[in-house]
């Protein structure tokens, strides 16, 4: 019997039956399905817990402070105009997060990132996220009325850009735009707690089937990612990863 005659055969025999009833799936189907049932989700908590371990081992987590200690002069992020090693990185995005704080960013609250792909996009986004709020990916080459759309709708009122690419967006009322500048020296801002439920970005659809509909993320969907690229693509500190998809596409993530 094919796999699609397994398909169909218990719904042609199950006429008459409540869905529920109908056994779709063959015992030699169902078994690995269920090992991995049993098994339950990716456990956020345990990832969390896993980051905050203070494990001395190549495949250990370490807080951002103690990992940047032990990876500061690798490289972090690279593209065609600079690199930045794991201590500059951090310097940045300290800076910007301190910024944002300032201005009012912490949890729940949406923040735009209308920046081209680049090392300061990266830094965007993670100083975003240290500062508590959650980004939404503003993709420069997208028509200025969805732009508008998308500030609009999501209630974003700031908006982390660069100069040339500001000059790209759109004029919509109560939205400020925040050209990072070259970072000073100061105490690195105290991460907020991570609420694994809470905001971590917002997302668009494409619109094709009528407006396009935002999707909110949470920290855990971040955390179970991380999580399984880190396993099934077994990155190292020596593994190089290219940043190739549009910002507005949920891949750059």
């Amino acid at each position: 019997m094919s796999a699609l005659d397994r398909e169909f055969w218990p719904l042609a025999a199950g006429l008459g039956s409540a869905a529920g009833e109908i056994e779709v799936l063959a015992p030699w189907d169902r078994q690995p399905i269920a090992r991995v049932a049993t098994a339950g989700p990716p456990a956020v908590e345990a990832a969390l817990a896993r980051a905050a371990a203070l494990h001395a081992d190549r495949d250990g987590w370490l807080p951002v402070p103690r990992r940047i200690a032990v990876l500061e002069a690798l490289h972090a992020l690279l593209d065609e105009h600079r690199e930045l090693d794991y201590a500059g990185l951090d310097v940045e995005t300290a800076a910007l997060a301190r910024e944002l704080r300032a201005r009012g960013v912490g949890p729940e609250t949406v923040v735009g990132v209308a920046v081209p792909r680049s090392v300061e996009m990266v830094v965007a986004v993670l100083a975003v996220l240290r500062a508590g709020g959650a980004f939404l990916p503003l993709d420069l080459n997208l028509p200025a009325e969805r732009l508008e759309y998308l500030l609009t709708d999501s209630g974003t009122r700031l908006v982390v850009t660069t100069g040339d690419a500001a000059a790209l967006m759109p004029a919509v009322d109560g939205v400020t735009h925040l050209v990072p500048a070259p970072p000073e020296p100061g105490p690195a801002p105290e991460d907020p707690p991570t609420d694994p439920a809470g905001a971590a970005y917002v997302i668009y659809t494409s619109g094709s089937t009528g407006r396009p509909k935002g999707a909110v993320l949470p920290h855990a969907g971040i955390g179970e990612l991380l999580e399984l690229a880190r396993d099934r693509m077994r990155l190292t500190e020596d593994s190089r990863v290219l940043q190739f998809s549009a910002p507005g596409f949920d891949v750059l993530v």
